[in-house]
């Protein structure tokens, strides 16, 4: 490929997305370790084979009313019986007028028609008496009322979070069908980057953006294989960059993708055997980006070299492109914007639109910062990012949607 080439048309940003995720297919899934399914997607419709809870339980602790009338009245007095068995045994029973020590959690003894709480029994030797009065049924949890065999627990591409990690757990299974999360090759180019602890030069600068497309490879569930630097020369490049293709389904590189003297990314995926399946989004900050695909299955996504360019190109494209490899539902990819109120005048000039990084605090967004590409104080306190159309302002106060960082 011919560095330069005439500039390729530019790629909408939907258009991009679409060809990106349409070129990608789901990793299969496996079966993962329950300790190890946090941040995966789930790999098929799950539904619950053990009951919540599994038994008749107690909610409180107290004691277990055994009487065959319909309530409990103030002063009604019970003979006290043994102790409600431990977990994992018989629960045991009573008669009528008669009471048993229970604990939260613990079966519920046959004949129990309530459950009273301990602050409302007045406990004399072998009997006890009710300081308050209870009807049929209260403090007790009822086997499967919370969660019944059969019913469903997750969709397939539900995102394994630590509240649905819990659900799971419940089920006693020891693993769940997950796609592995997406191996991603992290390559960084360009002369003047060197690694942060190294005595810097006058020309050079240190190397930000490897430990921010690492760090957004983790955050979107995937995992970075391997990671390398290249310098602004094509044998270097390849072979840096050759190892990378070998252990990863994603390449992300950062840097050297469009067109100057120094630019050497497109000819290497030209040389490494991808097809580019599009390059130049129109989009500000990120224009260059490039999104290229290998016929033995892996994929090449060409991010910008500026920082704030690569954040809002990775997040636009690469994030949502993992979580689908992931199996992600279609909700999450993209992931869902939030309705905010604009704190600042603002406006996107020209025919592209402009992504703004900003803070979201209490439902307000205000741009942070230096909005140049290169820029990164304002980038590193923002969390959120606003879309603007091209040639729009907006002004102070509109309703708008950002999409959280």
């Amino acid at each position: 490929m011919d560095d330069s080439s005439t500039f390729a048309p530019l790629t909408e940003e939907a258009d991009g997305l679409a060809q990106i995720l349409a070129s990608i297919p789901p990793a299969p899934a496996k079966p993962t370790a329950l300790a190890n399914l946090l941040g995966h997607f789930t790999g098929e419709e799950l539904k619950a084979t053990v009951p919540s809870p599994p038994f008749d339980c107690s909610s409180m602790d107290g004691y277990a009313l055994g009487v065959g009338s319909s309530g409990f009245d103030k002063g009604d007095t019970f003979r006290l019986v043994d102790a409600a068995a431990p977990a994992g045994s018989a629960a045991g029973n009573i008669g009528p007028g008669e009471a048993m020590r229970i604990f939260t959690g613990a079966p519920i003894p046959s004949g129990t028609h309530a459950v009273a709480m301990q602050e409302d029994v007045v406990l004399d030797d072998s009997e006890i008496r009710l300081s308050e009065g209870y009807q049929s049924g209260e403090f007790i949890r009822r086997a499967g009322a919370d969660l019944c065999q059969g019913q469903l627990l997750l969709h397939t591409g539900n995102r394994i979070t630590p509240q649905r990690l819990a659900a799971l757990a419940s089920q006693g299974r020891a693993s769940f069908p997950a796609s592995p999360r997406t191996p991603v090759g992290v390559l960084t180019t360009g002369d003047e980057l060197i690694p942060p602890g190294s005595e810097r030069a006058p020309a050079q600068i240190y190397n930000s953006n490897a430990s921010l497309v690492g760090a957004l490879v983790e955050q979107a569930g995937g995992r970075v294989s391997g990671a390398a630097h290249g310098i602004d020369d094509r044998a270097q490049l390849l072979e840096v960059t050759r190892p990378l293709l070998e252990s990863s389904d994603f390449l992300v590189s950062c840097g050297g993708v469009s067109v100057g003297d120094h630019d050497h990314v497109r000819w290497l995926v030209n040389e490494l055997g991808f097809e580019t399946v599009f390059w130049r989004v129109n989009m500000q900050p990120g224009k260059p980006f490039l999104f290229a695909a290998h016929p033995d299955g892996k994929w090449f996504f060409g991010l910008p070299g500026n920082p704030a360019s690569a954040l809002v190109c990775f997040h636009r494209f690469v994030a949502p492109a993992i979580r689908h490899r992931m199996g992600a539902t279609t909700a999450l990819v993209p992931p869902p914007t939030v309705l905010a109120i604009l704190g600042s005048d603002v406006a996107s000039k020209g025919m592209r639109p402009h992504y703004l990084r900003g803070s979201l605090v209490q439902g307000i967004f205000q741009p942070l910062g230096l909005q140049q590409s290169h820029a990164i104080a304002g980038m590193a306190a923002s969390d959120a990012l606003l879309r603007i159309p091209a040639d729009t302002a907006l002004a102070e106060g509109s309703k708008i949607d950002v999409s959280r960082l």
